[in-house]
C-alpha cells in the first residue's frame, strides 16, 4: 500500500496521468502509461490485506456476555467461536473482499466509460445534432434557416458560422490567422456543452453573456492571445471572411479567453458575436446547425433524427450527425473496449471464484469444528440451531468482506479511471453503479447461504460416536 501511495503521489506530481489523449472521433492515437496499473493493483492487494487485519483485530475482541454468563446460546457460542478463531474468519473476509473488490473495480469502471464516452461524443458534436448542409445542395443557408430544423423534439437550434483560416487579426505588435467561429452566444450557451474549466479568469455562462452584451466583442484562445500578446479589454482588428470578395475589416475588443470550444474538431481560435458577422457580411450562410433535444433519452433522439429527414431533409441535402452517431464511430474503432462483455465476464468470474471461496470456508468450518458439533448435539442442541450458527458465521463473514471489498473497489476505480483518462476528450468522473455491485454482492451473499446450507446438511451423517472416542 505504501509503494502505491508513493507511486501516486510522484506520478500526480509529475504529470504522469496524463498520457497523451487521444481520439478516433479527433482522428488522434491514444497513447497509455500501463506500467501505472500497479497502482490499483496495489490498492487492491494492500487495502484488503490491511482492512482484513482491522477486521481480524475486531473479531478477536467481540464483546462477551455479562460475566459468569454465557448468554443466549446461538450468540454466546458465535462470539466465542469467532473470538478464538479470529484469523479464520479474516481469512475469509480477505478472499471475499478480493473478489468482491475486483468486481466492483470493473462494474465501477464500466459505467465510468460509458458515461464518458458519452460526453465526449455530445462534446465532439457540440450538442445532441448537428445539421451540416451538403456542399451539393442548391438552398442558401443563412442564420435564419435554424428556425426550420426545430421539429418534434427539438428545443433550441442555432446556427454556427466556421472556417479554416477565415479570419486574420492583428495587433499592435503582432498578427495572425485564425480559425473564426461566430455564433448566438445566448443560444450556444444553451445547446453546447461548456466547461467551465475551459474559460481562463471566468465561467462559460459569464463568458458567453459577456459577448452577448458587446456585439463588438471577440472571445480567444490563450495561444492566439499570446502570440499577439493581448489580454481581454485590448482591442484588434480583425478580417472577415478572409480570402473571399467579401472580407471586411472591423475593430474588436477581447471580452475573454478560452482553451476549447465543443463541436470543432479542427478547433477554434476565435469566436464572435453572429450579429456582428450578419452586419458586415450581410449574405453570410451557416457552416453548420447545433440542436438541443427536449430530453437526453435515445428515443427523442431518434424521433428527431427522423423528423428531420422527413422535414427539411426531404427537399435539401443535409448531414445529420448526432451524439449517437459519434459514440458508434469511436466504439467501432479497434482500439475500442467492449466494456458490457468485459464486465459480463468479469461477474461470471468473480461469482465462479466467491462460490469456491466461500465453499471452502464453509466446508472447513465444518470438518475443523465437526467435534464441536456433535458435543452440541450430544449436550441437547437441536440441528436446527447448530445449522444456524454455521449459516450466521458464514454469511456474517460474507457480509463484512462484500463491505471491505466495495470500499477498496470504489478507491481502485478511483485510480483506474485517472490511468485511462488519455482515452477521454474530457476529463472522466468516477462512476458507482449501485444497482450493478449490489447484484454482485448479493449473488456471493446468495452462493454462501447456499453453500452453508448444503454444507449443513452433513452435519446428521458426523458419526457422533467415532468422533467423540478420537477426541
Amino acid at each position: 500500500m505504501a509503494a502505491a501511495v508513493g507511486v501516486e503521489w510522484y506520478q500526480r506530481r509529475h504529470g504522469g496521468f496524463e498520457g497523451v489523449r487521444g481520439s478516433v472521433y479527433f482522428g488522434r492515437a491514444v497513447s497509455l502509461r500501463l506500467h501505472l496499473v500497479i497502482v490499483p493493483i496495489g490498492i487492491w492487494l494492500g487495502g484488503v490485506l490491511i482492512l482484513g487485519r482491522v477486521v481480524e483485530r475486531v473479531f478477536a475482541y467481540l464483546p462477551l456476555p455479562l460475566r459468569h454468563r454465557f448468554g443466549r446460546p446461538l450468540r454466546g457460542l458465535l462470539t466465542r467461536s469467532i473470538r478464538r478463531r479470529s484469523w479464520a474468519a479474516a481469512s475469509a473476509v480477505i478472499m471475499v473482499g478480493l473478489i468482491v473488490a475486483f468486481g466492483t473495480s470493473v462494474a465501477s469502471f464500466s459505467a465510468s466509460y460509458n458515461q464518458a464516452k458519452a460526453r465526449d461524443a455530445r462534446f465532439a458534436v457540440g450538442s445532441d445534432v448537428r445539421v451540416t448542409p451538403s456542399p451539393i445542395s442548391a438552398l442558401d443557408h443563412p442564420p435564419q434557416y435554424a428556425e426550420k430544423l426545430e421539429v418534434p423534439g427539438i428545443r433550441t437550434a442555432t446556427p454556427v458560422v466556421y472556417g479554416l483560416q477565415n479570419a486574420l487579426l492583428e495587433s499592435e505588435v503582432n498578427e495572425d490567422a485564425g480559425n473564426m467561429a461566430a455564433v448566438d452566444p445566448a443560444a450556444f450557451a444553451q445547446v453546447a456543452p461548456l466547461i467551465d474549466s475551459d474559460f481562463i479568469g471566468t465561467t462559460a455562462a459569464n463568458a458567453m453573456d459577456a459577448l452577448q452584451r458587446e456585439p463588438g466583442g471577440v472571445l480567444l484562445t490563450e495561444d492566439l492571445a499570446d502570440t499577439l500578446d493581448v489580454e481581454p479589454g485590448d482591442e484588434v482588428q480583425i478580417l472577415f471572411a478572409r480570402g473571399t470578395q467579401k472580407q471586411k475589416l472591423s475593430e474588436m475588443k477581447v471580452v475573454g479567453l478560452f482553451l476549447r470550444l465543443p463541436g470543432f474538431p479542427e478547433g477554434a481560435d476565435l469566436v464572435v458575436n453572429i450579429e456582428r458577422q450578419m452586419q458586415l457580411i450581410p449574405s453570410t450562410s451557416a457552416a453548420f446547425f447545433l440542436a438541443q433535444t427536449t430530453d437526453p433519452s435515445d428515443a427523442t433522439l431518434n424521433r428527431v433524427v427522423t423528423g428531420l429527414r422527413e422535414g427539411p431533409g426531404s427537399a435539401d441535402a443535409l448531414q445529420i450527425d448526432t451524439r449517437a452517431t459519434a459514440l458508434d464511430k469511436d466504439q467501432s474503432s479497434l482500439a475500442a473496449l467492449n466494456i458490457r462483455g468485459l464486465l459480463t465476464l468479469d461477474a461470471a468470474y468473480a461469482l465462479a471464484m466467491a462460490a469456491t471461496a466461500i465453499t471452502i470456508f464453509v466446508f472447513g468450518l465444518l470438518l475443523q469444528r465437526r467435534r464441536e458439533y456433535v458435543t452440541l448435539r450430544a449436550q441437547g442442541m437441536r440441528i436446527g440451531r447448530i445449522r444456524s450458527l454455521l449459516v450466521t458465521e458464514s454469511v456474517g463473514v460474507v457480509v463484512v468482506g462484500a463491505v471491505v471489498g466495495v470500499l477498496v473497489g470504489a478507491i481502485m476505480a478511483y485510480v483506474l479511471v485517472n490511468v485511462l483518462q488519455p482515452l477521454f476528450i474530457l476529463q472522466p468522473e468516477v462512476v458507482i453503479p449501485r444497482a450493478d455491485i449490489g447484484l454482485l454482492a448479493g449473488l456471493v451473499l446468495a452462493v454462501s447461504v447456499a453453500a452453508s446450507l448444503a454444507a449443513t446438511t452433513l452435519i446428521r451423517r458426523l458419526p457422533p460416536g467415532e468422533l467423540l472416542r478420537d477426541e
